[in-house]
């Protein structure tokens, strides 16, 4: 399917993942020897005018989730938080899902219930829901939600209880990291960096907050993941500059810059020239 929609559209597998993938992630979905991760594949989709939800029942197997968390995993992605809150709740039968998909029901819900509406109380309820299922595997499920709780305490400001879960969220990811990667959902690990990052820098630990980030790009790269570089790259300059490393932190800011043009995230330009000026990296020059 995906080789036919290519070629109906004149497109070779080079021109198909430009700034999306790697041209191997086409060549390996083409031949049905692995599956990217559920973003890369929406936007595959997308660019290939084919309806997601058909595309994934190609992959049943491979796949292994039901067609209602996979879509609230890809909405989740693209942080279209109330679709996800939609899909979700119009589908709450949770007997008919298995012990792990009940954990991912409601960390996804969580999620969308912190990252969307800033609602602390209602995401701790989804994250715990979900840590009570009894199920004693170490598994990203169950890290991520973790992850969770701990940003979920640190919006809420409550550092030292964020600081608990963050720690054993990277303690657990470090475990699980310790075989091969080449299985694991990569972007949501990069993820779990990220957010650790963010409360790392807010308690200026800005080197270890840096070494998180560049954990989550490098994750990023090997997954040929372009969307969402720009703001990792982005809070590294920030760290630097506030390290009082102005070198580097422009260095950081160039770079999430170009990003921001590749990605379209005219939002996020915004702001980095604003906090950019505001950090005292005047020199900066950009044209919109």
């Amino acid at each position: 399917m995906i080789k036919d929609a290519r070629r109906a559209k004149g497109l070779n597998q080079q021109e198909l993942c430009e700034g999306i993938c790697t041209q191997a992630t086409i060549s390996n979905l083409e031949s049905n020897r692995t599956l990217p991760n559920a973003r890369t594949l929406k936007l595959i989709a997308d660019r290939l005018m084919i309806d997601f939800n058909e595309l994934m029942d190609l992959f049943p197997n491979k796949n292994g989730k039901n067609e209602i968390l996979q879509s609230a995993k890809v909405s989740l992605r693209m942080k279209d938080y109330e679709k996800v809150r939609k899909i979700l709740l119009k589908n709450s039968n949770l007997k008919k899902l298995s012990n792990n998909e009940v954990k991912e029901y409601h960390y996804y819900l969580g999620m969308a219930e912190l990252l969307g509406n800033n609602n602390v109380p209602d995401a701790m309820y989804h994250f715990n829901l979900g840590l009570q299922v009894v199920d004693n595997r170490m598994d990203l499920i169950g890290i991520s939600t973790l992850n969770g709780i701990g940003y979920a305490y640190f919006m809420n400001k409550e550092s030292e209880k964020a600081k608990f879960y963050f720690e054993k969220s990277l303690t657990q990811l470090k475990e699980m990291r310790s075989g091969d990667d080449k299985f694991l959902d990569l972007v949501e690990f990069s993820k779990i960096y990220y957010h650790s990052a963010k409360y790392y820098s807010y308690v200026k630990e800005y080197d270890k907050s840096n070494d998180l980030l560049s954990k989550a790009i490098d994750l990023q790269k090997k997954e040929g993941e372009l969307p969402g570089l720009e703001i990792l790259y982005f809070e590294k300059g920030v760290n630097f500059a506030l390290s009082n490393e102005l070198t580097a932190g422009k260095k950081m800011i160039f770079i999430a810059l170009a990003l921001c043009e590749i990605n379209l995230n005219e939002i996020l330009i915004t702001r980095i020239l604003k906090e950019a000026k505001e950090l005292g990296m005047n020199s900066i020059a950009y044209e919109k």
